[in-house]
């Protein structure tokens, strides 16, 4: 029997109104959901600029009869982990919180039930760290003295700084760093005469959060005493000895001098004391082979006024010794009871010991004489006949530095 196409549409809705059928048959009622607590907190999610501590405070629907306690968690990531209170009230301060920093925070509590809740997360920031000092000396101000006092007081901060950092330069802003420290002073050294300088002064809190106020700007003077010296030896003399006299020679000075003060050091700031007196000269005796020095001279009138010439560049010369062996190296035919002697060619007025070493190796370690004499007497060394040995000397000059020389040979006789 053949179906028709109205056969064919029947089949297929019949299973379709069953199923709508059933599907009637199984909706319920629907079921009413209970509303979330409201919950108001302070300060308001997203709130800036709170000065730390922070209270936080949450307002809850009273309708519920709440358990005995709430938990607090607040931090820098999200969600936040750290607990920073748990107790009955509906507040609590934290106080352990950076400055300029966002925060979050939920609290989590129970009804009586037991049912647990979780109001939040919520934010707010910190405000950043704040702080303004009022310069002494104020912004340009003129004729200021080359070694100058810096001061500063805080007018108003938002936390208390640990410490201040101070920059002070010819550029503006300045960059150079001239102070780190707790106190609100600090004293410049070696600035220029008539020149423009730029400073400022960063407040740093105990978390390392700064602010900075300036710059301001300040002009140096003229010098109030002025002198112009000529020094011996000249600025970057070399091959000096190590034994030296320096002097100066007064070219012009705009009022008396009344005293002198010489500073040498082996860097271009010296700032140890080797002289200070009226003469214009000090000889110095302990200066080092090989050593670059710089040296300063400055001049006290009778008002205290003080004026520095240099820093001067002189090199002393390198220790360096030269010796001539006898018997000449590569003797033979040498005596066991004769004697080995050194002539100095160069370089004796710089050493105070030798140091003599001889053995049948070529580069001799053993020591068999030290002191000042050039000769060695060779028959208490109970030398073998036959035998070839090596011997060096060692020059050592007042410091304990050593100019070593290449070894030398001779052969005993048989």
């Amino acid at each position: 029997m053949q179906r028709t196409n109205r056969d064919w549409r029947w089949a297929l809705l019949v299973p379709v109104l069953l199923l709508l059928t059933l599907a009637a048959c199984s909706i319920e009622e629907p079921v009413e959901v209970e509303p979330e607590p409201e919950v108001v907190p302070t300060p308001a999610s997203g709130s800036v600029d709170h000065s730390v501590p922070v209270v936080l405070s949450w307002e809850l629907d009273d309708t519920i009869a709440w358990g005995d306690s709430f938990h607090v968690y607040c931090d820098t990531i999200r969600p936040p982990r750290r607990e920073v209170y748990a107790g009955t009230e509906r507040t609590c301060t934290v106080g352990d919180l950076l400055d300029d920093r966002t925060y979050y925070w939920y609290v989590a509590a129970a009804d009586s039930a037991g049912a647990p809740y979780m109001f939040g997360a919520w934010s707010f920031a910190t405000r950043p760290f704040l702080c303004t000092v009022r310069p002494e000396p104020v912004d340009h101000t003129t004729n200021l003295e080359i070694d100058p006092f810096l001061n500063w007081a805080v007018a108003s901060a938002s936390d208390t700084p640990s410490y201040y950092l101070a920059y002070v330069d010819t550029v503006n802003p300045p960059q150079e760093l001239v102070y780190a420290g707790s106190d609100s002073v600090c004293r410049v050294y070696g600035l220029e005469y008539e020149t423009q300088y730029w400073w400022r002064v960063t407040a740093v809190d105990g978390s390392d959060n700064t602010d900075t106020t300036g710059p301001w700007t300040f002009t140096t003077g003229p010098p109030l005493f002025l002198v112009d010296l000529d020094p011996a030896p000249a600025d970057s003399s070399s091959d000096l000895d190590r034994v030296i006299t320096l002097s100066w020679n007064v070219l012009t000075e705009s009022a008396p001098t009344e005293n002198w003060v010489v500073f040498l050091d082996d860097h271009p700031q010296p700032t140890t004391l080797v002289y200070a007196g009226t003469d214009t000269e000090v000889t110095l005796t302990d200066l080092r082979y090989g050593r670059t020095y710089y040296w300063a001279v400055t001049a006290f009138d009778d008002d205290g006024h003080t004026f520095t010439n240099g820093p001067w560049r002189l090199d002393i010369r390198e220790f360096d010794v030269e010796l001539e062996p006898s018997p000449a190296d590569g003797s033979t035919q040498v005596a066991t009871t004769g004697s080995l002697s050194w002539n100095v060619t160069r370089g004796a007025e710089m050493v105070v010991n030798y140091l003599v070493c001889l053995d049948s190796h070529t580069q001799p370690t053993t020591p068999v004489y030290a002191g000042p004499m050039t000769s060695l007497d060779l028959g208490a060394l109970g030398l073998a006949p036959g035998t070839t040995y090596w011997w060096k000397v060692t020059a050592l000059d007042v410091d304990g530095f050593t100019c070593p020389l290449d070894p030398w040979s001779f052969t005993t006789a048989p």
